[in-house]
This record gives structure tokens, C-alpha cells and sequence, in this order.
């Protein structure tokens, strides 16, 4: 658990900042939330990398467009706009659960 704080933190907080998000008018501490939490998790995944248990594939495609349609879709989601948000951040969730399944087989290969 000691190796996995920024990954565990990083979830907790990208969480409450789309609870904030979905259920507040607040503005700013959504994002703030989001991206601290976005930021631990690649902090995670470089220290991975650097520590050569893990070697980036065709799975970080899969979690920056992944994160490019969650973003888009959470900054749409106030308006009506031609395509729903909802299915922005639904495809965005299910790339980046891609690259979770992925990443998890690929560090947990010894």
C-alpha cells in the first residue's frame, strides 16, 4: 500500500472533483480536484516506469483519448451542444478502464 498512495489518493481525489462537478455550481475546486488527481495517477505510472516494472504500449493511446473525451465532455456538460457530454466522458471512462485492464496485466507480469 506504501508504493500505491499516489495511485489510491489520486482516485479519491479525480472522484470527488466529478461529484463536485456533477453537483455543485462551484467552478474552480472541480478542476483543482481533477487535476491533482489526474496528476497523482501519472505520477504512479512514471514511477512505475522508472522502476522498469512497467513499459508504455499502445495503452497510454487508450488513456490520453481517454482523458482528451472526459475533459471535453465535463467542459460541455452545463450546455446542450449538438452531441451529448455524457457521451464524451461515457466513452472517455470506458478508454481509460481500457488502459486500467491493460495496466494492470502489464505490471502484473513478473
Amino acid at each position: 500500500m506504501k508504493e500505491r498512495w499516489p495511485l489510491v489518493t489520486g482516485f479519491i481525489l479525480l472522484t470527488l472533483g466529478i461529484l463536485a462537478k456533477v453537483l455543485t455550481e462551484i467552478r474552480i475546486v472541480p478542476i483543482v480536484l481533477i487535476l491533482s488527481g489526474v496528476s497523482l495517477k501519472i505520477y504512479f505510472i512514471f514511477q512505475k516506469a522508472k522502476k522498469t516494472k512497467y513499459h508504455p504500449g499502445i495503452e497510454i493511446a487508450f488513456l490520453l483519448v481517454g482523458l482528451a473525451l472526459f475533459f471535453s465532455g465535463m467542459y460541455f456538460l452545463p450546455e446542450d451542444t449538438f452531441i451529448s457530454p455524457d457521451l464524451f466522458i461515457g466513452t472517455g471512462i470506458g478508454l481509460k478502464i481500457i488502459f486500467i485492464i491493460l495496466f494492470i496485466k502489464k505490471t502484473g507480469k513478473k
